[in-house]
């Protein structure tokens, strides 16, 4: 029996629980010949006539005599001990089911697609200020002290007022992500493997940049708003969090700020914010009625950041920020590159594709009267 005839036998079965096209017929033929030599197919028919008990473990190789993968041995034994049995409830599974579950039977729509996780949505980047930077470090100056005007009398001397100035110093490092793949599976996945790379780490970068935005130390990489200096803090007073402690700090902050601001919040301490009230018995938090907006907090918008920690203080407080985030500036290189190689290393020898992806940036606050933060919160 060769692998037409095989394939001739899976037509006849497959006519009883439902139409195969030639289309497909020869995609099964093809795949088939990929991973099973068609000696073995006989060879495996034959035994499992004779013996079905004692042979159905028998070890499928691939037509250079190599075995075969695991995963694709158990779903070639599977599929031809039905077509030998006439199993026809094994043999739909096997023609309608996705990825370990029969694996060259698959429809061409969902071969040829992969499913993504949701991405949980970059609140910050888009709310920071970018700054496009032409080299790896630099300064820009900011105001400092305000002057002083002074009312005077005729013929008095006036009284100087001196301005003061401060600087921004920033210096961008390198985020990295690196891996690597079989050429098999390049050649063998329906779906482009590059570009499914290329998406993850896409979303692990934009990940990590909101990380740094709230939690970087500025050592080799951002300085983030947990670790800078300067920003007016203010405790929450109780043992539980309550609508005063967040009616104060938003006080703290000054009118020229808050007309732009947005609250920085995780969604543990979302979730106790949902339950406060004020004097009147009103909720303190709306939520926003369109898709995608966000929930308002004594006038200003929520944003649910999950890297802001909930483990500080006795290991169960958090922090809750309020400020212009445009006024943290996020210094971009314009340098963000893909890069795919299959000589680099040893990825040549071990017939290997080796992808990088990589971007140099730095942030750091602008203004430190922007922002606010509560702590001790819980």
């Amino acid at each position: 029996m060769d692998v037409k005839e095989l394939v001739a036998g899976i037509k006849e079965e497959f006519e009883k629980i439902g139409s195969v096209t030639e289309k497909r017929l020869g995609e099964i033929e093809k795949a088939l010949k990929g991973f099973v030599s068609a000696e073995t197919v006989e060879a495996q028919i034959a035994a499992l006539k004779a013996s079905p008990a004692t042979n159905r473990d028998m070890k499928f190789t691939a037509p250079d005599g190599k075995q075969v993968d695991k995963s694709w041995e158990a779903n070639a034994k599977r599929f031809v001990t039905a077509v030998v049995d006439k199993n026809q409830s094994e043999l739909k599974a096997l023609n309608t089911q996705v990825g370990s579950e029969g694996g060259f039977l698959v429809p061409d729509e969902m071969a040829q697609d992969i499913i993504y996780k949701i991405e949980a949505p970059n609140h910050l980047l888009g709310k920071v200020t970018t700054v496009p930077i032409g080299s790896i470090s630099g300064e820009m100056p900011r105001e400092g002290a305000a002057v002083s005007v002074f009312w005077k009398g005729q013929n008095t001397t006036g009284t100087e007022s001196d301005p003061a100035t401060e600087q921004i110093k920033w210096k961008v490092n390198a985020l990295f992500g690196m891996t690597r793949t079989s050429r098999e599976l390049l050649a063998d996945s329906r779906f482009n493997v590059v570009q499914y790379f290329d998406t993850l780490f896409a979303k692990a970068f934009r990940k990590e940049i909101q990380n740094k935005i709230i939690n970087g130390t500025g050592s080799g990489e951002p300085l983030g708003l947990h670790n800078q200096i300067g920003i007016g803090a203010t405790g929450q007073l109780g043992a539980n969090l309550a609508a005063s402690d967040l009616i104060k700090v938003r006080r703290t902050l000054t009118e020229e700020y808050r007309q732009n601001a947005a609250w920085a919040i995780h969604g543990t301490v979302i979730s106790l914010i949902e339950q406060l009230i004020d004097l009147q018995g009103r909720f303190l938090y709306l939520d926003g009625l369109a898709p995608q907006a966000p929930g308002t907090l004594l006038g200003h918008p929520v944003l649910e950041i999950p890297q802001i920690p909930t483990t500080l203080g006795a290991g169960t407080e958090s922090e809750i920020f309020l400020g212009d985030w445009s006024q943290y500036f996020w210094f971009d290189r314009g340098e963000f590159g893909l890069e795919t190689s299959t000589e680099a290393e040893n990825a040549f020898v071990k017939h290997q594709l080796l992808m990088k992806m990589w971007g140099r940036w730095d942030g750091q606050v602008a203004l430190t009267d922007a922002f606010k933060k509560l702590t001790g919160v819980k």
